[in-house]
């Protein structure tokens, strides 16, 4: 079992990159693991996070119903599926009534346990991060990055947060791989350390929310709401909205829980969702994969900069595959990352193009001289592993279990970076063993060599089907494999039918750049 899941998105604007980013790195490890799983086991979530002040003022400023404001922003989010081309399970919206039922039950089970009482809040508040800010983060009315607070005093409900630091401690001491990078764990630990103070979870001073059922003038939190969704899409308390039922079924995915999300979210991920988990008796989640910024040109993304990237129109300009594969072999997953056009070109031309793409189709051209009717006869029956005696083979043998162990520590960029290494690898292959001319001279040793290319050809297209799917399968097309599992890396072919290969990838020209 595998339950990969995004941080639902805030309907205060339009998808940008850093939505996308998420996405298709929660996608990659879901298509990874549903390889080397049965499908039915990999659940893969996202969807939008619609409640809140932003929201609610967002929708008075264009004067429409709040409902039809989120309707309209969620549907461009789910609308992603298609252009980024993501394989999840499914999509929640925090104003779907099952969500609100498990909202509601979470509040439930943490006011019957005794951690939450009702008092007065007086202190600094960010509209943005929809959050209060500790006194010693303010200066001058505004928050560490600079954005405006206000000062409120109102009263709410609290979640007892300071009963949680040994706690939360405790946890991440036993559990060191709880945060991956490691570097983000240690901001975390130190946040704790520091002293937690109890958590405000309602508000009275706006109404866009779910209601607290025996006090309904307060809305729940926003973040309590919505972190509640990961519990909610798999129905960890039970479908019946009158009753709390623990589901065994949801724990066999919880226990394998996997959360992408950014750093800025962080402190909610790590510090306040483990408490609330902790508090109702079910466990944090498995992992926490976290992800910088992204800037464009070294320059922090921006509106009034004017910088920001459009998803959308970058994959209508240059295609999907291409937009994923850039996405995460230009910078560290973990990191902050820079988006540059033209190392965008660069990369689809180098990588692509000159690489997998002519490796690809300059083995399948030679192969497809000496097929008869069609289907070209493997030598031996060919078996990689038992032809271990070059550097190709070996390393493509070996490549599975270190894939294996990157995905499973969101190390996605050293994963792209194996891959091509082998690709490299193969093309020096044929430049050094020159088949063009053995197929003149040594058919026999011709047949050896293109078989080899051939099964390495399909392992790493495999490997690279997480990354660009459409791609992969094409390459894997050209070869008469339309399944992707992990039997076709152990499958010993006797024989395979070819088709005439047609480039997968088109170079782009440096022109387009500028001129769209």
């Amino acid at each position: 079992m595998k339950y990969i899941t995004t941080p639902i998105y805030y309907v205060n604007d339009k998808p940008h990159i850093g939505h996308a980013y998420t996405s298709i790195a929660a996608d990659v490890i879901a298509r990874f693991y549903r390889i080397f799983e049965r499908t039915e086991n990999v659940m893969f979530l996202t969807g939008t996070d619609e409640h809140g002040q932003k929201v609610q003022k967002s929708a008075e400023k264009l004067n429409i119903n709040t409902q039809d404001f989120c309707n309209e922003i969620s549907s461009q989010f789910r609308n992603l599926k298609d252009t980024l081309n993501l394989s999840y399970n499914y999509f929640i919206r925090t104003t779907d009534e099952n969500h609100k039922q498990t909202v509601l039950k979470m509040w439930q089970l943490l006011e019957e346990k005794g951690y939450i009482y009702k008092s007065f809040y007086k202190g600094w508040y960010s509209q943005k991060d929809e959050a209060f800010i500790p006194d010693n983060e303010v200066n001058d009315g505004k928050d560490q990055n600079g954005n405006s607070l206000e000062f409120l005093k109102e009263e709410s409900y609290f979640f007892k947060l300071s009963a949680f630091q040994d706690k939360l401690l405790n946890f991440y001491k036993s559990h060191p791989d709880f945060i991956k990078p490691s570097s983000y764990m240690k901001e975390v630990v130190s946040f704790v350390k520091s002293g937690l103070k109890d958590l405000s979870i309602s508000r009275t001073s706006f109404t866009w929310g779910i209601p607290v059922t025996k006090d309904p003038k307060h809305v729940i939190y926003v973040w309590l709401d919505a972190l509640c969704n990961y519990i909610s899409a798999i129905n960890y308390l039970g479908s019946d909205p009158s009753k709390i039922e623990y589901s065994e079924h949801a724990k066999e995915y919880w226990d394998e829980s996997i959360h992408l999300l950014g750093k800025d979210i962080l402190k909610f991920h790590a510090v306040y969702w483990p408490a609330f988990l902790i508090a109702a008796d079910i466990n944090p989640p498995k992992r926490l994969f976290v992800h910088g910024w992204w800037t464009v040109d070294g320059q922090k993304m921006s509106k009034s900069l004017g910088n920001t990237v459009d998803p959308i129109q970058i994959v209508n300009k240059y295609g999907c595959d291409e937009f994923r594969y850039f996405l995460f072999k230009e910078s560290n997953f973990g990191y902050d990352c820079n988006f540059s056009e033209n190392g965008f070109v660069d990369k689809i031309n180098y990588d692509l193009c000159n690489d997998y793409g002519n490796l690809v189709h300059r083995v399948l051209t030679l192969a497809n001289k000496v097929a008869i009717n069609g289907i070209f006869k493997l030598s031996r029956s060919f078996d990689l592993s038992k032809n271990i005696d070059s550097e190709i083979s070996s390393k493509t043998i070996k490549l599975k279990e270190t894939l294996k162990k990157y995905i499973n520590d969101g190390l996605l960029t050293e994963y792209l970076k194996a891959v091509f290494d082998i690709i490299s690898i193969a093309n020096k292959y044929v430049n050094t063993t020159e088949p063009w001319k053995l197929i003149k001279t040594d058919l026999q040793k011709f047949n050896d060599v293109i078989s080899e290319l051939i099964k390495v050809i399909i392992d790493i297209s495999i490997f690279l089907y997480p990354f660009i799917p459409e791609s992969a399968k094409k390459a894997l097309s050209f070869v008469g494999i339309s399944e992707i599992n992990e039997n076709v890396l152990n499958t010993i072919y006797e024989g395979l039918p070819l088709e005439k290969p047609t480039p997968i990838f088109n170079k782009i020209d440096n022109k387009k750049v500028n001129n769209g």
